[in-house]
């Protein structure tokens, strides 16, 4: 425990030391009643010696109690703290969930939103973000350790794909309650007119999401990836290509795809280049068993140290206003 002014320690004791002085001096002078002769009788009375007695503890409670009051003013002005060291431990990874946005992945990707408050749930301090893609690729979510943000986007998002899909049940027949901003949420700029399912790019632009990707190669970085590798158009960048570059910086993806995934046996090998690992829907257990591998991704663990400074007045503001309080009673029964 420590004082951030100390020297009002000093001046409470000057205080305590010559307030006694003062008081005493000053009741020492004759100041009520009136004096009369051959009272000494009056001394050998229990009943004056009990008053006596009593007007001296009385006296002595309101001396202790205003130099008790004194001294705990003085220490609150001198504000009494305690510095305390603080720990905090987390893991040292990032999480990307890459998600390949377009109709025909609607129902892995509903599948895969709600697994992924699991992984949210598990976290602790790694940063987390969401990539979403088809003709374009854009970054819902950058890595942020906002895991309730996160989980409102993966609400918005849940609602966008169960209404897209409700809407291809309906065979495009737009229900009731029906609202676009709600509909084209997934889609957040990533339609163009030249092309969609652009898996490479998406899973490309997803890696150079990572920041600090060259500088921190410690880091661990996983990438959740959702795809039917159906490509539409000309890419910039091919499957292969982004898996391989994805290696080289040492970035795991973990792939979850339905059953109909067009050209599997190199998209799986692909995948496992990274150090991932592959996973159809359809398999039992494949979600659980892809969130349980990326729980056991390698991390390090990072701890902070800080030292935290904390004012603590609450004892000596407590024992002011007790003896402020009985200040208040032993001064009214003495009529000082």
């Amino acid at each position: 425990m420590g004082m951030k002014y100390e020297f009002m320690i000093y001046v409470a004791i000057a205080l305590v030391i010559v307030l006694p002085f003062i008081k005493l001096r000053k009741n020492q002078e004759f100041k009520k009643g009136v004096k009369v002769a051959n009272s000494s009788f009056v001394a050998k009375s229990k009943t004056y010696k009990r008053m006596v007695f009593l007007y001296r503890f009385l006296v002595m409670m309101v001396l202790i109690c205003l130099l008790a009051s004194v001294f705990m003013t003085c220490i609150l002005i001198a504000r009494p703290y305690k510095n305390k060291t603080e720990i905090t431990s987390f893991e040292n990874r990032d999480i990307f969930l890459c998600m390949d946005i377009s109709d025909s992945v609607d129902e892995v990707n509903l599948e895969m939103c709600e697994s992924f408050r699991t992984v949210i749930d598990s976290l602790n301090g790694e940063r987390i973000g969401i990539s979403v893609f088809n003709g374009r690729t854009v970054t819902l979510v950058p890595l942020t350790t906002d895991y309730e943000y996160v989980l409102d986007q993966i609400t918005l998002l849940e609602e966008s794909i169960q209404l897209s899909i409700d809407v291809y049940n309906n065979y495009y027949m737009m229900p009731d309650d029906f609202t676009y901003s709600e509909y084209y949420f997934k889609y957040v700029g990533t339609l163009v007119d030249y092309g969609s399912s652009f898996i490479g790019d998406g899973l490309a632009s997803c890696l150079f999401s990572f920041p600090d990707l060259n500088e921190d190669p410690d880091r661990a970085r996983v990438i959740i990836f959702t795809t039917d590798n159906m490509l539409n158009g000309v890419p910039l960048v091919t499957i292969d290509e982004a898996c391989d570059m994805c290696a080289r910086h040492g970035v795991e993806v973990f792939a979850l795809a339905p059953d109909f995934i067009e050209d599997e046996r190199n998209f799986k090998a692909a995948i496992e280049r990274t150090g991932g690992s592959y996973y159809r829907v359809d398999e039992f257990r494949s979600v659980e068993k892809m969130i349980e591998a990326i729980e056991e991704t390698d991390t390090t663990i990072i701890e902070t140290v800080e030292n935290i400074t904390l004012e603590h007045p609450e004892l000596p503001f407590i024992l002011l206003t007790m003896s402020l309080l009985l200040y208040y009673i032993a001064g009214k029964a003495v009529r000082l």
